[in-house]
């Protein structure tokens, strides 16, 4: 396992790739690669951050996954 340090200042946050993601017809999407993430300090964060994740992601997976 490696550090993922990779914040850039304007880069994307979970809303604007709310957006994003929901520009795109689902059906044209035929795959999502989630390649890096930052743990936060806390078990509460991190918690918070993985329940941003899946939210983001979920309308991409079929229904029931």
């Amino acid at each position: 396992m490696a550090a993922a340090a990779y914040s850039v200042p304007g880069g994307l946050v979970p809303d604007r790739l709310r957006v994003f993601l929901a520009a795109i017809p689902p059906e044209r999407i035929a795959g999502v690669e989630l390649a890096e993430f930052e743990m936060p300090g806390t078990a509460q964060a991190a918690q918070g951050a993985i329940a941003t994740i899946l939210d983001i992601v979920g309308p991409l997976l079929p229904a029931g996954r």
